[in-house]
């Protein structure tokens, strides 16, 4: 018998296995010396991720290096590999060792997961290899269960149907999104202007990011045909005996009035009259700790915290991993197994060793094996939920923005031990002059149970109003009734953070009859693993871009999406549904790899002939003229040179000459500015009355009119009632 060889994924995952077990750094390689688990030893290489890419079309036919629309669609007799020039060396050196004969068996140590079963199948298919290969299965690089992953090394077979799961993802995606990238790169640079207007007329498909975007796309819409309504809020102070409470004109239908004189004349005629209490309700309610993280949601956590895209957050929680303090961060359940739960007392120990968290872990800790909010094998998968390893951390040694992490993910832990939050949340309904409803709802905390571990953070009990006792059937009387005005607001425009939950959660944008046979989970887009990557692939091409945590589509991806249309394979989120849906059939064994393959050829083939057709009925226009840049907009008004549209703000063209700071961003309180606003104001001094300016609190929005402030050197609103004036 030789020695194993074990092939991880990267570099930092190779060192974790070398040192559960002792090994030396040899240079080109990790030794693991004689053991129980190796009688012969082992060796430690890795690659950099995947290391094989699969050959662009020009290697099939030198003729296709030149991107020609009659040539399309391009579809291989036979897919293959190449080696990616710049990992030609973890490639020699991983070639090197399987082919060395003291080496006897090979140990596939990649990611667990269907990305991982590719990336080192592919290289051992590709190499030809004949020895017998075992896959190690783990979701956590701590010594103690690395040394037990390598004693129960699972059987390659098991790890095969995850391989063509893989393989038919990335062989699709290649078809379809490489025809597809070009012919529209070429249908939409052929339109007159589109090069004129944009650097970069490349335009990227993707059977993920394509659905993304229209998603994006169809919001940002919405947004812009909404037209913002006045309505009027009434608001009582009703006193019964000594207490006074504040209580909400409302009806079954409705709580707002459109109508303002409707409004005062309410307010008029309620105002010192009789009120009575209808009706008291109060409910105990017990509010269970959250549950443990999962990629998605500790993503949309750490954009909130720290302002982090989804791919940052991500390689910090990698960085965690990595140095063995959490468990598997591109993982979807948010429960554990039993078997991992078992080490939970250990985890919780090592953390009360800790000034930050001592004070929240006394004994006893609750027993929380039997509660399925948090353990359930039947809601796990190859991977559990992101939660601490038993190593104790070491806090000097991290970064502000992975201790920040860490402690979310610690509290998450310790928060699942404590008891139920108790609340009593209660209702008076008054009935004015037996006629008008008004509602007031309170809330008062009993017990804050796990609501502790969070001491230092704001939770929605922060707004608890605890309101008097009083009995049904009291009778008071309306002191004051206040008048509150508002708006209807426009859809919620995404965060960077919340666009994974989007993808997460796709299932939501189509209609009941559309998801009908499919789980919410099979719709969603991407995977936890590559959603970030989804999402920032889309900024760097300048699909959208993002203002102040705030998502924005930039003309380009409007260009795509409404030439693609939202009915497109691409941009349908049901279409990459079905592909997920069979794609995890495949890895489950139960659907065929070449039936897939078969199909997504007969599906590249349509799209490519859909877009060729409709071309000449693509109205783009309006897009074509918003994305200009560097196009002058009127006269400076400080020294008179050209004001340029300089893509996120409006800048005199002198600048390099003469230092003139001239300059009005593009985004003014949560409003974009267009060119024709300010072309009005460098002509008149003062832009048209724009509408839905955002308040500082983000709580509705205004109107006004832009001046600029020679003084300020900025410029500043002009509110039309003070205009009047």
């Amino acid at each position: 018998m030789g020695k194993s060889l074990i092939i991880a994924e990267k570099n930092s995952q190779a060192k974790k296995y070398s040192e559960a077990f002792n090994g030396v750094d040899r240079g080109t390689h990790l030794e693991i010396p004689k053991c129980s688990t190796f009688p012969s030893g082992a060796i430690v290489v890795h690659a950099i991720g995947h290391i094989m890419e699969l050959y662009s079309f020009e290697d099939y036919n030198a003729e296709d290096k030149a991107w020609d629309l009659q040539r399309l669609p391009i579809i291989p007799d036979q897919f293959k590999l190449k080696v990616t020039p710049s990992k030609n060396k973890a490639f020699n050196n991983i070639k090197k060792y399987l082919n060395d004969p003291l080496v006897s068996d090979i140990i596939h140590a990649a990611d667990a997961g269907r990305e991982g079963s590719l990336l080192v199948t592919e290289v051992l298919l590709y190499l030809n290899n004949k020895k017998p290969v075992k896959r190690l299965w783990t979701s956590s690089l701590t010594k103690e269960s690395l040394q037990k992953a390598f004693k129960n090394l699972r059987s390659i077979d098991q790890d095969m149907p995850l391989y063509y799961e893989a393989l038919a993802r990335q062989r699709a995606d290649f078809l379809i999104g490489m025809n597809m990238t070009r012919c529209m790169t070429l249908l939409l640079s052929n339109k007159k202007g589109v090069k004129e207007s944009l650097k970069d007329t490349n335009f990227s498909c993707g059977r993920v990011q394509s659905p993304l975007l229209a998603l994006i796309s169809t919001r940002e819409q919405a947004i812009e045909a909404h037209k913002s309504k006045p309505y009027w809020d009434l608001e009582a102070n009703i006193t019964y005996h000594q207490n006074e409470i504040r209580s909400k004109w409302y009806t079954l239908e409705r709580d707002h009035l459109f109508k303002k004189n409707l409004a005062e004349d309410l307010k008029g005629y309620c105002e010192g009259k009789e009120a009575k209490v209808h009706s008291v309700k109060s409910e105990v309610k017990r509010i269970r700790p959250p549950q443990f993280y999962n990629l998605t949601t500790i993503q949309v956590e750490i954009n909130k915290k720290l302002g982090l895209s989804p791919d940052g957050a991500l390689k910090i929680l990698q960085g965690l991993y990595d140095k063995s303090l959490v468990s598997y961060p591109r993982s979807s359940p948010v429960h554990v197994n039993p078997s991992e739960a078992v080490h939970f007392p250990e985890i919780l120990n090592n953390l009360s060793t800790l000034a930050e968290y001592k004070s929240f872990l006394k004994l006893p800790y609750k027993d929380i094996s039997e509660d399925k909010r948090f353990i359930d094998e039947s809601k796990t998968d190859d991977h559990y939920a992101i939660i601490p390893t038993e190593k104790i951390v070491d806090f000097t040694r991290l970064s502000k923005s992975e201790v920040i992490v860490y402690d979310m993910i610690a509290k998450s832990l310790i928060a699942a031990h404590y008891p139920d939050a108790i609340e009593t949340h209660s209702e008076i309904i008054s009935v004015v002059d037996e006629k008008f409803s008004f509602m007031t709802k309170g809330k008062r905390v009993d017990e804050r149970g796990w609501r502790k571990v969070y001491e230092n953070e704001k939770l929605d009990e922060d707004n608890a109003v605890v309101l008097p006792t009083i009995e049904e059937g009291a009778v008071g009387t309306v002191n004051e009734v206040q008048l509150i005005e508002g708006k209807t607001s426009p859809p919620a425009r995404y965060t960077l953070g919340s666009l994974v939950t989007l993808m997460a959660n796709a299932a939501n944008s189509l209609s009941k009859d559309e998801r009908k046979g499919f789980k919410s989970d099979e719709l969603s887009l991407g995977t936890v693993a590559t959603r970030a990557s989804i999402i920032t692939k889309i900024i760097e091409r300048k699909y959208i871009r993002i203002e102040r945590n705030q998502v924005y589509i930039e003309p380009k991806g409007r260009m795509l999406i409404e030439s693609l249309g939202l009915d497109s394979y691409l941009t349908s989120v049901l279409t990459t549904g079905k592909m997920e849906q069979y794609l995890s059939g495949i890895g489950a064994g139960k659907s065929d790899f070449s039936v897939f393959m078969n199909r997504m050829k007969q599906i590249t083939q349509e799209e490519v002939k859909k877009a060729i057709e409709s071309a000449d009925n693509w109205e783009l226009d309006n897009h074509i003229e918003a994305s200009k840049v560097n196009v002058e907009v009127g006269a400076c008004l400080e020294c008179g040179s050209a004001v340029l549209d300089a893509g996120k703000f409006f800048g005199c063209s002198s600048f390099k000459d003469t230092n003139c700071r001239f300059k009005v961003n593009k985004m003014v309180s949560g409003k974009e500015l267009t060119n024709h606003q300010v072309k009005v104001l460098l002509q008149k001094g003062v832009s048209p009355l724009i509408k839905g300016f955002k308040k500082r609190n983000r709580e509705g929005t205004f109107d006004a009119f832009l001046v600029w402030s020679a003084e300020r050197k900025r410029v500043i609103f002009h509110f039309p009632e003070r205009n009047k004036k």
